[in-house]
């Protein structure tokens, strides 16, 4: 159940990144979601400490006096969803200003910019995390800590107790609430800052090894899925197969029209060789029109493996030997394939070599077919 609820949560503060074009927007994104959930347990926190002060005025009243912030959030919210991300940054943080400012003309209605200490310790923290400025939540925090030693050590308190609603009980217990809660909200800020940093790490680590154009692994990822291909291997046989696919005639394609036809037709390659391959083989973009295919072969034996390798090689021949459609254009582009075997102990780049001379030798002898290596 503690999952669950961990994982609603976690997707909660998500919320919206879908409609995000880059990374930078779904960073912005998640800061306003984390601002206004950390936002509106300020205010949880301030009614709580309220209540249990018996602070002049009774809980519920102050309740009904913070709950037209509460919609504001909901706003913000649907401003961070569609896009509107200035916006609903400066709304949340005028929106707590706003409740911060309210909240002390509530409590101390003749102090007035007074006596502001506790509330202030809890939600400010908010704002400043909002418009992400760090170097605004250090200060922040070094500055309140000054001023708590600095009352502390010349029995200053931050509270005015000679108007006799709140004694030094009251005063301690919402002294430790908000300094604690304050630390709390400084530990989910960096809590949550280093995962959103982590996941945005990881999204441009999957980036560079992606090809922008197929959405397949470009030669960098393909480089690391081949040394660890035989680890997420289902069959765990001894060989696979690497073939190194030519396109025929893309360079006329782009020579007589647009190169936006040649995309559309790289996208389509693209497409049948992962209609073609399974979830354990790997399909990747070499660069320009070579595309490489990495596939785990189900044999024993080094001739039962050739006899596979040859007939799957068959297989993608004639699987991309049929017409394309592109836009208005109906266009044949044949492909030509170099075949090699390859174990666990062999290395990529001697197994590209092969593949590659493989290929070439299959140009020579008239292109749209395959040979193997070796």
């Amino acid at each position: 159940m503690f999952q669950s609820l961990l994982l609603t949560f976690l997707s909660w503060l998500h919320w919206g990144e879908g409609y995000a074009t880059n990374s930078t927007q779904k960073r912005k994104i998640f800061n306003v979601n984390v601002a206004v959930f950390l936002a509106i347990i300020s205010l949880c926190i301030s009614l709580t400490s309220i209540y249990f002060a018996s602070i002049r005025y009774d809980w519920f009243a102050f309740f009904l006096f913070v709950m037209p912030f509460l919609p504001l959030f909901v706003l913000v919210l649907w401003l961070n969803r569609w896009g509107f991300l200035r916006s609903a940054r400066w709304l949340l943080s005028s929106s707590i200003s706003a409740s911060v400012a309210f909240s002390i003309f509530f409590i101390y209605q003749q102090d007035f910019g007074l006596n502001y200490y506790f509330i202030l310790f809890a939600i400010a923290p908010v704002m400043f995390f909002t418009l992400a400025e760090w170097g605004a939540i250090l200060f922040f925090y070094l500055a309140n800590i000054a001023l708590f030693i600095y009352t502390e050590f010349f029995d200053i308190s931050p509270f005015r107790l000679s108007t006799g609603y709140i004694d030094e009980s009251q005063l301690w217990m919402l002294s430790a609430s908000n300094i604690g809660f304050s630390l709390f909200t400084l530990l989910l800020v960096i809590l949550f800052s280093e995962r959103a940093a982590r996941i945005n790490e990881a999204n441009l680590e999957h980036l560079s090894e992606l090809d922008l154009l197929t959405q397949l692994l470009n030669r960098r990822g393909f480089t690391r899925r081949y040394e660890s291909f035989f680890e997420h291997r289902a069959l765990h046989k001894p060989f696979g197969a690497l073939f190194f696919i030519d396109l025929d005639n893309f360079k006329p394609l782009n020579d007589a029209y647009e190169h936006a036809y040649g995309d559309i037709l790289l996208k389509s390659v693209a497409q049948r060789l992962q209609d073609f391959v399974t979830q354990h083989d790997v399909v990747a973009r070499f660069g320009g029109d070579e595309f490489i295919v990495l596939l785990a072969l189900s044999s024993n034996t080094q001739e039962e493996a050739h006899q596979e390798a040859t007939k799957k090689a068959a297989q993608i021949v004639l699987h991309l030997n049929h017409p394309y459609e592109l836009g208005d254009l109906t266009y044949l582009c044949t492909a030509t394939v170099g075949v090699t075997l390859f174990t666990q102990e062999d290395r990529l780049q001697t197994r590209l070599a092969d593949a590659d001379a493989a290929m070439y030798q299959a140009k020579s002898a008239g292109r749209n077919q395959f040979c193997i290596a070796g």
